[in-house]
């Protein structure tokens, strides 16, 4: 993305993303850039809608972890604290995540077992425990994204690249550098 000061230059928005970047007073070059989905941290961010989701691998994991706390399953708590760490890593992404996880949380506290001598304790699976994962077990609810939120904070930055190096600035501090050899 280059930085645009002539407004006029702006092509309409063709999208929440875009039109925030918009927004921010940066242009989108046609020429170099697609706007696309794109994948990072387990998520897919579709430029076009401004939407994150989970990415197909995640949702499989958390589906594969949930599948085995069936009701009276002797499951080892390593497999719940996996669990608990898919579901974090999903709130921001995942519409009322964080409310569903502190049901599981509540309900493996309630256990009453120590976080460093029973790591690897074999548990059957309580009906507490059923019970809050079954909004989980949705595949719905884990498939649903998010839009991108407004803007909270504003930053400047301004990058470029070259054939020779690149460089950016981002509150008056400077980095930059030449591109390696092969």
């Amino acid at each position: 993305m280059d930085m645009c000061s002539d407004r006029g230059k702006v092509l309409q928005p063709c999208g929440s993303f875009a039109g925030t970047c918009y927004s921010l007073g940066l242009c989108i070059n046609e020429k170099k850039c697609r706007l696309q989905t794109t994948q990072f941290l387990g998520m897919h961010l579709d430029a076009k809608t401004g939407v994150m989701t989970l990415t197909e691998e995640r949702q499989e994991a958390l589906q594969l972890c949930l599948s085995l706390c069936q009701l009276g399953a002797r499951v080892c708590r390593t497999l719940c604290l996996r669990l608990l760490g898919l579901m974090a890593a999903s709130v921001q992404v995942v519409p009322l995540a964080l409310l569903h996880m502190h049901l599981l949380q509540r309900c493996l506290l309630c256990l009453g077992l120590c976080p460093q001598r029973h790591l690897h304790a074999k548990m059957l699976v309580p009906r507490g425990l059923h019970v809050a994962l079954r909004w989980w077990k949705n595949p719905t609810n884990i498939s649903k994204g998010n839009m991108l939120g407004p803007v909270l904070h504003r930053h400047m930055c301004s990058a470029d690249a070259s054939l020779m190096g690149q460089g950016a600035v981002h509150s008056d501090k400077g980095t930059g550098g030449g591109w390696g050899a092969p």
